[in-house]
């Protein structure tokens, strides 16, 4: 159903689809809030509202059946991420996308609750309010193939850990307030095609490994 016209807001009866397992409601102009019967369909493995004027807070309680979610796009709506510092993520997430959600106020530290999500694939926290360090435990995250933090506030050195990612593709950490030097980890990177550190306070010369060692690279 994504990428039609549909409008007013997304109907409670969608939650009497039990084997439902992909819900694609995105750039539509549903509005109001996600009815609480969706949240009760745990087969789902796919779910997108995004790009709908969608709003209320999303806490713990509102994932805990959907232990069978792969992919969550929450992008460009309404909708508040505010979950405890303890939680723990019910599911194994390989996809997701919570990019520009400036509107909601997604802000403070990048959650720590990612660092159980050992099989992300994509991880697009791009375009919000974000601030203070890259976690030490983003390097942990090993299957990361797209990691995009652009356009946030985030600052201090870029980890050394993320020059563990063996499978990464494609690094955006551009618009943000990174200082410090292009650790010497991420010569290791050797699959990466798409690199993009712009618009921050790094120092020092551009390393020679660049163009030596990273030979799949787009920039």
């Amino acid at each position: 159903m994504g990428a039609n016209e549909f409008e007013d807001k997304i109907p409670s009866t969608i939650g009497q689809l039990r084997e439902l397992t992909e819900l694609d409601l995105n750039s539509n102009g549903f509005n109001g809030t996600i009815p609480s019967s969706l949240w009760r369909l745990s087969e789902l493995k796919s779910l997108d509202p995004s790009y709908n004027p969608l709003s209320r807070e999303l806490r713990d309680i509102h994932f805990a059946k959907l232990t069978q979610l792969k992919e969550l796009r929450l992008s460009s709506t309404l909708l508040a991420l505010n979950v405890s510092s303890s939680w723990v993520p019910p599911f194994q997430l390989q996809s997701m996308g919570m990019d520009d959600l400036s509107d909601n106020h997604f802000n403070g530290s990048i959650p720590d609750s990612l660092c159980s999500l050992q099989m992300l694939v994509l991880l697009d926290l791009s375009n919000n309010q974000l601030s203070g360090r890259i976690p030490s435990y983003i390097g942990k995250l090993k299957t990361l193939g797209v990691l995009n933090l652009a356009n946030n506030s985030l600052y201090g050195h870029i980890p050394i850990s993320l020059g563990h990612h063996n499978d990464l593709q494609s690094l955006h950490l551009n618009r943000n307030k990174f200082t410090g030097m292009v650790p010497f980890s991420c010569r290791h990177l050797k699959n990466l095609q798409y690199l993009d550190l712009g618009n921050n306070e790094l120092e020092g010369i551009i390393p020679a490994w660049i163009g030596e060692e990273l030979s799949l690279l787009k920039m």
